[in-house]
């Protein structure tokens, strides 16, 4: 447990701190910490490795490009060389999904439709830019031993599904002038009221709106929601797509990465690879683990 660093975030609060609170939310490495005050709540995010201090950066970025009613309030952000942090609205009182109910599902598509009419904005990475680290399907034909691992799918399945999703993933439109968030899952989800509101916009990028849905519509399903069809469509050659990023992903030794993210992207894909299987007219995976429509 990191130890919060008073020093560095005393100008980050109003008032003389009071309490502070640890939060263990999240898969990366920076401290997150719950200041309170005399005068406010708020959240606090630090960064101290050259990755994470640019991830604060970059979040700060679209903070001031977007506000929104689905975007947190920035309170404070400073840097110096060695360190960064973000102070935004205390969202601990929030709700934070599971379960979803009909109505949850409705107010986060509407969020990403408000956040999608942001369209033309200057100055944000382009989704087509990373479609070779979004493909997976390839590298999974040129060294599938990790995919077999996971137990989705069996060797024959593979063998005969590979042509069809290879082919499919280079389909996938990312292109486009639409403001996506890039990393939509429940843990970046909260709902305050009536606002369906993401959080952690370091990845937020340019391209097909209809990405976001995608990505998101396995972990929605895996975790009791509808199935990914309802959400996102069939949308066979983004299917293939989202599917094989997680293929991939999932078998990879997590190496810097917190363990649990491969976890995360496994449970992702006994969404996905179900989803990409009926989306293309294949067989459904014959391995364990996979999720049905």
């Amino acid at each position: 447990m990191r130890e919060f660093p008073v020093d560095d975030l005393r100008t980050a609060v109003r008032g003389a701190i009071q309490e502070v609170i640890p939060v263990e939310r999240g898969y990366t490495g920076m401290g997150r910490w719950i200041v309170r005050t005399g005068v406010e709540s708020v959240f606090i995010k630090f960064a101290d490795t050259p990755e994470s201090m640019q991830w604060l950066r970059d979040e700060r970025k679209f903070y001031a490009a977007i506000r929104d009613t689905f975007t947190p309030r920035q309170v404070a952000f400073g840097e110096s060389p060695a360190r960064v942090f973000l102070a935004l609205e205390d969202l601990s009182g929030a709700f934070w999904p599971p379960p979803w109910t009909p109505k949850r599902v409705t107010q986060v598509l509407g969020s990403l439709s408000r956040l999608a009419s942001h369209s033309g904005m200057k100055g944000f990475p382009r989704l087509e830019d990373s479609r070779e680290g979004l493909t997976g399907w390839k590298r999974v034909a040129a060294a599938p031993a990790d995919f077999l691992s996971l137990g989705l799918a069996s060797r024959a399945w593979l063998d005969r599904a590979l042509p069809a999703l290879c082919e499919a993933e280079k389909g996938a439109i990312l292109e486009g002038s639409e403001m996506l968030h890039c990393d939509v899952r429940s843990d970046n989800i909260c709902f305050d009221g009536e606002r369906a509101m993401l959080i952690d916009w370091n990845w937020a990028c340019t391209g097909n709106a209809k990405a976001d849905v995608a990505f998101w519509a396995p972990s929605l399903h895996a975790e009791g929601g509808p199935s990914p069809e309802e959400v996102a469509g069939r949308e066979p050659e983004l299917a293939a797509l989202v599917a094989g990023y997680f293929a991939w992903n999932a078998g990879q030794p997590a190496g810097t990465l917190p363990p649990r993210i491969r976890e995360v992207q496994r449970f992702q894909l006994t969404a996905a690879l179900p989803w990409a299987a009926r989306a293309l007219g294949l067989k459904p995976p014959d391995g364990t683990g996979c999720l049905t429509a």
